[in-house]
């Protein structure tokens, strides 16, 4: 079983921790403890629980700084489709990739967090607006990561060229939201781009996430000592008829919550019971695992957690090391990263 697990930050109420160096050095000791455990990915992403303290760091920074300190799991990191700027977002995500030597990722936050929209300044409008924006800025973002070839990068000392103009390609975009032309000042990543993920919440995250997504992540509540798993929230409705996109290019991963901690309804064995028979009666091809937002959750993942999956039948990869080289791409078993359908843009140059 492959298994991504949830890091916000700041590990939400763990807040004496700070944010320089005391942070990076505890969070590295968590993902390092999951690396060695068999988890295939981590996903760093903003606490947006009400009342926690704000997120101490941005996602995208600590993920470069944990791709230095890692050397098999896959840097998941969330970015806003809402905010910024699509070629800026491409920069970053892009030069994540290289860092990590391929096993670099994108969760894409499709929705506002509280006071974003006061605090950027940009008007979203509705819940169909605010899809139709992340789903152009998803787009656009693609388009940058796919502007070079591969085989652009010519690193020729003598001839003092590195690139093949050729093999670059400006994108033109001119649509509802944005409006760019230029290709991406970044060469083209390890994996050809980041792998995307989509966290589902709701049916237009559905649409969305069946164009662009590598891996789609629907919320599945688990209540392992009360009712069986519900298989069916882990399984997103397929589109409609006649809609543009697919779930056969996709991985689903139902994201679900661990229990807390040291407490009594917390039972690793029946947890784990209820995990591998949500994913195998779903057919989803792994889990993601969100904890209460401390260390200390993150460190029983890793402790108990995971050796219960490995005692109920549903073990993570495998811990040998040939199994886990390469990219986040080729652990996750994707042939290759799909290529999104592209909605036609008005004045775009063929």
């Amino acid at each position: 079983m492959r298994l991504s697990v949830t890091i916000t930050v700041p590990a939400g109420r763990d807040p004496g921790i700070g944010a320089g160096v005391a942070l990076l050095d505890r969070v590295t000791a968590a993902v390092a403890a999951l690396e060695a455990a068999g988890v295939t990915a981590v996903v760093v992403t903003p606490d947006r629980t009400p009342g926690v303290p704000p997120p101490a760091v941005e996602p995208t920074t600590l993920a470069g700084a944990l791709a230095r300190r890692t050397s098999s799991i896959g840097v998941v990191a969330a970015d806003s489709a809402l905010f910024g700027y699509p070629y800026n977002t491409a920069r970053r995500l892009a030069t994540l990739d290289h860092l990590t030597r391929g096993r670099a990722g994108w969760s894409v936050e499709a929705h506002p967090g509280p006071g974003e929209e006061a605090a950027f300044g940009v008007p979203l409008g509705d819940a169909v607006e605010q899809a139709a924006r992340a789903e152009e800025y998803v787009e656009v973002v693609t388009r940058l990561w796919n502007s070079w070839e591969p085989g652009a990068v010519v690193p020729d000392k003598v001839r003092g060229d590195f690139r093949d103009d050729t093999r670059i390609h400006p994108v033109v975009h001119r649509a509802a939201h944005f409006r760019l032309r230029g290709a991406l000042d970044v060469p083209r990543s390890p994996q050809g781009r980041p792998v995307i993920v989509w966290p589902v919440r709701t049916a237009l995250d559905v649409l969305c996430a069946a164009r662009h997504a590598d891996v789609v992540v629907p919320w599945c509540p688990l209540r392992p000592t009360s009712r069986p798993p519900s298989v069916r929230s882990a399984t997103p409705p397929r589109p409609r008829a006649g809609t543009r996109g697919s779930w056969s290019c996709c991985r689903r991963w139902p994201g679900v919550r661990c229990p807390a901690p040291s407490t009594p309804a917390g039972d690793p064995a029946a947890w784990a019971g209820a995990v591998r028979d949500l994913v195998r009666g779903s057919g989803a091809d792994g889990a993601t695992l969100v904890t209460d937002g401390t260390f200390d959750g993150l460190d029983e993942i890793a402790s108990e957690l995971v050796p219960a999956l490995r005692a109920a039948g549903a073990p993570p990869e495998r811990r040998g090391r040939r199994s886990r080289r390469g990219s986040l791409t080729a652990r996750l078993g994707l042939a290759g990263l799909r290529q999104p359908a592209r909605r036609p843009v008005a004045g775009e140059a063929s």
